[in-house]
């Protein structure tokens, strides 16, 4: 998906959702050029705006930055409620296919029991595999926190030592100033 598609699902979403420009904008403090500039692409979104999205709207970060998985958190685990509820769909027709055909023997009904139990077993792992992504995600976000914190105290640090250098310098223009 190319970035302006991208938008355009974001804009659809948040349409959706009833959620207008002004809304976003009042919601995160910004004007609602800053927004508009973000949805149409003139903007790109920075990290501590994409974190701040996915904290309030539930757009994932990874999704606005680099177009990774899913936009929404949470849909990873729609999806496997769905096609699990889909299967167990499945499942039950054959079951009642069967019922209306007289019964079953044996051996369909064990096979019938391990069909379902490869589903819960499915659908469990499917589901630990979604909250170690998710787990993923807060550590992404961590890093990045972590990483705008290294950059600050760096800034931080340059501040002081340039501040320091002038007053070095203005000591030395001092001394020279006298001995001339």
């Amino acid at each position: 998906m190319n970035t302006q598609e991208k938008r355009e699902e974001l804009k659809k979403h948040l349409k959706e959702r009833g959620l207008t420009q002004e809304a976003i904008a009042e919601m995160f403090g910004v004007s609602q050029a800053n927004i508009g500039a973000l949805l149409n692409g003139k903007t790109p979104f920075g990290k501590q705006v994409a974190i701040s999205w996915e904290d309030r709207l539930g757009v994932r970060a990874a999704w606005l930055l680099i177009g990774d998985g899913d936009m929404l958190k949470g849909k990873s685990v729609q999806k496997i409620g769905s096609i699990s509820g889909e299967v167990n769909g499945v499942v039950g027709n054959v079951h009642g296919d069967y019922h209306s055909n007289g019964g079953k023997d044996r051996a369909i009904i064990e096979q019938e029991k391990n069909v379902q139990y490869s589903l819960d077993v499915l659908t469990s792992e499917l589901q630990r595999f979604h909250e170690q992504l998710e787990r993923k995600d807060v550590y992404i976000r961590e890093l990045i926190y972590n990483n705008d914190l290294r950059h600050s105290e760096k800034d931080r640090r340059i501040e002081d030592l340039t501040t320091e250098l002038i007053k070095i310098t203005d000591k030395v223009i001092d001394l020279l100033n006298k001995k001339l």
